[in-house]
Protein backbone atom coordinates (compact mmCIF):
# COMPACT_ATOMS: atom_id res chain seq x y z
CA UNK A 1 0.00 0.00 0.00
CA UNK A 2 1.09 3.72 -0.94
CA UNK A 3 2.02 6.23 1.51
CA UNK A 4 -0.63 8.31 0.66
CA UNK A 5 -3.16 5.26 0.58
CA UNK A 6 -2.61 4.55 4.16
CA UNK A 7 -2.13 8.44 5.42
CA UNK A 8 -4.80 10.37 3.17
CA UNK A 9 -2.10 13.14 2.53
CA UNK A 10 1.56 13.61 2.85
CA UNK A 11 2.81 13.17 6.51
CA UNK A 12 -1.02 12.77 7.98
CA UNK A 13 -1.66 9.95 10.08
CA UNK A 14 -5.47 8.02 9.15
CA UNK A 15 -7.61 7.19 11.36
CA UNK A 16 -9.70 4.13 11.14
CA UNK A 17 -12.83 6.16 10.94
CA UNK A 18 -14.13 9.74 10.51
CA UNK A 19 -13.33 12.16 13.46
CA UNK A 20 -16.88 13.49 13.46
CA UNK A 21 -18.24 10.00 14.55
CA UNK A 22 -16.81 10.47 18.05
CA UNK A 23 -19.37 13.15 18.33
CA UNK A 24 -22.12 10.96 17.89
CA UNK A 25 -23.96 10.74 20.89
CA UNK A 26 -24.61 7.61 22.12
CA UNK A 27 -28.24 5.94 21.98
CA UNK A 28 -30.62 6.75 24.90
CA UNK A 29 -32.95 3.43 23.51
CA UNK A 30 -29.87 1.56 22.80
CA UNK A 31 -28.60 1.98 26.77
CA UNK A 32 -32.10 1.10 28.30
CA UNK A 33 -32.32 -1.77 25.63
CA UNK A 34 -28.65 -3.12 26.72
CA UNK A 35 -30.03 -2.93 30.02
CA UNK A 36 -33.10 -4.52 29.31
CA UNK A 37 -31.67 -7.19 27.62
CA UNK A 38 -29.74 -8.29 30.56
CA UNK A 39 -33.33 -9.42 32.25
CA UNK A 40 -35.84 -12.02 32.28
CA UNK A 41 -39.36 -11.20 31.45
CA UNK A 42 -39.07 -7.64 30.32
CA UNK A 43 -41.39 -6.54 26.56
CA UNK A 44 -39.12 -5.30 23.62
CA UNK A 45 -41.48 -2.05 23.56
CA UNK A 46 -37.97 -0.24 23.63
CA UNK A 47 -37.58 -1.18 20.08
CA UNK A 48 -41.27 -0.51 18.83
CA UNK A 49 -41.44 -3.92 18.80
CA UNK A 50 -43.25 -7.09 21.27
CA UNK A 51 -41.81 -10.17 22.96
CA UNK A 52 -44.65 -11.95 19.91
CA UNK A 53 -43.07 -14.04 17.27
CA UNK A 54 -44.11 -12.82 13.71
CA UNK A 55 -47.57 -14.20 12.98
CA UNK A 56 -47.50 -17.52 10.60
CA UNK A 57 -49.45 -15.10 7.95
CA UNK A 58 -46.22 -12.99 7.77
CA UNK A 59 -43.89 -15.45 7.27
CA UNK A 60 -45.43 -17.18 4.72
CA UNK A 61 -46.02 -14.37 2.90
CA UNK A 62 -42.56 -13.35 3.25
CA UNK A 63 -41.00 -16.72 1.78
CA UNK A 64 -43.61 -16.21 -1.01
CA UNK A 65 -41.89 -12.93 -1.83
CA UNK A 66 -38.46 -14.60 -2.10
CA UNK A 67 -39.80 -17.33 -4.29
CA UNK A 68 -41.23 -15.27 -6.43
CA UNK A 69 -37.56 -13.26 -6.79
CA UNK A 70 -39.06 -10.23 -4.70
CA UNK A 71 -34.96 -9.61 -3.91
CA UNK A 72 -34.05 -6.71 -5.47
CA UNK A 73 -34.22 -2.99 -4.71
CA UNK A 74 -37.39 -1.19 -5.68
CA UNK A 75 -38.21 2.57 -6.59
CA UNK A 76 -36.96 4.78 -3.94
CA UNK A 77 -40.31 6.14 -3.00
CA UNK A 78 -41.12 2.23 -2.27
CA UNK A 79 -43.46 -0.27 -4.51
CA UNK A 80 -46.09 1.52 -6.93
CA UNK A 81 -48.69 -1.09 -6.14
CA UNK A 82 -47.98 -0.09 -2.36
CA UNK A 83 -48.19 3.57 -2.67
CA UNK A 84 -51.73 3.12 -4.67
CA UNK A 85 -52.89 0.80 -2.01
CA UNK A 86 -52.02 3.26 1.18
CA UNK A 87 -54.32 5.91 -1.19
CA UNK A 88 -57.20 3.56 -1.44
CA UNK A 89 -57.18 3.36 2.18
CA UNK A 90 -56.59 7.30 2.77
CA UNK A 91 -59.09 7.74 0.32
CA UNK A 92 -62.32 5.14 2.26
CA UNK A 93 -60.90 5.80 5.96
CA UNK A 94 -60.19 9.76 6.10
CA UNK A 95 -61.96 10.97 2.76
CA UNK A 96 -58.44 12.01 1.52
CA UNK A 97 -57.60 12.03 -2.16
CA UNK A 98 -53.37 11.18 -2.48
CA UNK A 99 -51.58 11.05 -5.41
CA UNK A 100 -49.18 8.13 -4.68
CA UNK A 101 -46.57 9.26 -7.26
CA UNK A 102 -46.22 12.38 -5.54
CA UNK A 103 -47.55 12.25 -2.22
CA UNK A 104 -46.80 8.55 -0.88
CA UNK A 105 -43.24 7.69 0.55
CA UNK A 106 -42.68 4.28 1.90
CA UNK A 107 -39.76 4.62 4.34
CA UNK A 108 -37.15 1.73 5.96
CA UNK A 109 -38.40 2.85 9.36
CA UNK A 110 -39.86 5.48 11.60
CA UNK A 111 -35.91 6.98 12.01
CA UNK A 112 -35.77 7.18 8.46
CA UNK A 113 -39.42 8.99 8.07
CA UNK A 114 -38.32 11.27 10.35
CA UNK A 115 -35.14 12.04 8.99
CA UNK A 116 -36.87 12.27 5.47
CA UNK A 117 -39.50 14.57 7.49
CA UNK A 118 -37.19 16.45 8.45
CA UNK A 119 -34.82 16.89 5.58
CA UNK A 120 -38.14 17.93 3.33
CA UNK A 121 -39.18 21.42 5.23
CA UNK A 122 -35.80 22.38 7.23
CA UNK A 123 -32.85 23.60 4.77
CA UNK A 124 -28.92 22.71 6.73
CA UNK A 125 -28.22 25.39 9.11
CA UNK A 126 -31.54 26.07 10.04
CA UNK A 127 -33.34 25.90 13.35
CA UNK A 128 -35.53 22.56 13.82
CA UNK A 129 -38.20 22.83 16.05
CA UNK A 130 -38.70 19.80 18.81
CA UNK A 131 -41.22 19.28 21.32
CA UNK A 132 -40.12 17.66 24.84
CA UNK A 133 -39.96 14.95 25.59
CA UNK A 134 -39.57 13.81 22.08
CA UNK A 135 -37.93 10.50 20.97
CA UNK A 136 -33.87 9.95 20.99
CA UNK A 137 -34.20 9.52 17.41
CA UNK A 138 -35.65 12.47 16.65
CA UNK A 139 -33.62 14.65 18.61
CA UNK A 140 -30.40 12.89 16.82
CA UNK A 141 -31.75 13.20 13.08
CA UNK A 142 -32.66 16.85 13.78
CA UNK A 143 -29.21 17.09 15.07
CA UNK A 144 -27.95 15.76 12.48
CA UNK A 145 -24.73 18.50 11.32
CA UNK A 146 -26.34 18.41 7.20
CA UNK A 147 -29.86 18.50 8.80
CA UNK A 148 -30.06 21.91 11.13
CA UNK A 149 -27.08 23.09 13.38
CA UNK A 150 -29.95 24.86 15.82
CA UNK A 151 -32.18 22.97 17.85
CA UNK A 152 -35.38 24.78 19.47
CA UNK A 153 -37.17 22.99 22.36
CA UNK A 154 -40.65 23.44 23.03
CA UNK A 155 -42.11 21.82 26.40
CA UNK A 156 -45.58 19.82 25.14
CA UNK A 157 -47.79 20.76 28.09
CA UNK A 158 -49.37 18.19 30.25
CA UNK A 159 -51.95 15.53 29.58
CA UNK A 160 -52.98 15.49 33.01
CA UNK A 161 -56.12 17.14 33.65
Amino acid sequence: MSELAMHGREGAAMTPYATSLGHVPRSRIRELADIAMSMDGVLRLYFGESNLPTPAFIVDAAVRALREGHTFYSENAGLPALRREIADQYRRLHGVELDPGSEIVISASGVHALHLAIRSVIDPGRTAPRSSPSRTASQSTSRSRWLASDIASTSMPSMQP
